[in-house]
């Protein structure tokens, strides 16, 4: 099946912001002042159901990246995805980044 792997900046957005605001910094990686960015790649339909999840790029930390992954399982689903997105395209796969910085979030 056809997949596109752009989408629009304001639902790139929206679907980055969903998925920040499901990451849970691990209390032990705090603890132990560890940082790092992932990056994921989600695959999903237009309806906004997540069928798969990649770590793209990982932290250094397991810890870190199980974390990455555990936001996309509590995003649950995106929001439906707009039919000017690709026309036409029933599934789309997005590479988004997942920082954890200590000083950012007030950790």
């Amino acid at each position: 099946p056809q997949v596109a792997t752009q989408v629009s900046a304001d639902y790139f957005n929206r679907i980055h912001a969903l998925l920040s605001k499901n990451v849970q910094y691990p209390p032990k990686a705090v603890q132990d002042g560890l940082e790092g960015e992932c990056q994921v790649q989600i695959t999903f339909d237009r309806s906004g159901v997540i069928s798969n999840s990649v770590l793209v790029r990982k932290t250094g930390h397991s810890s870190l990246d199980r974390a990455c992954l555990d936001a996309v399982s509590r995003a649950g689903r995106f929001p439906p995805v707009s039919p000017t997105e690709a026309p036409g395209t029933p599934y789309f796969s997005v590479v988004l980044p997942v920082s954890f910085k200590l000083d950012d979030e007030g950790w």
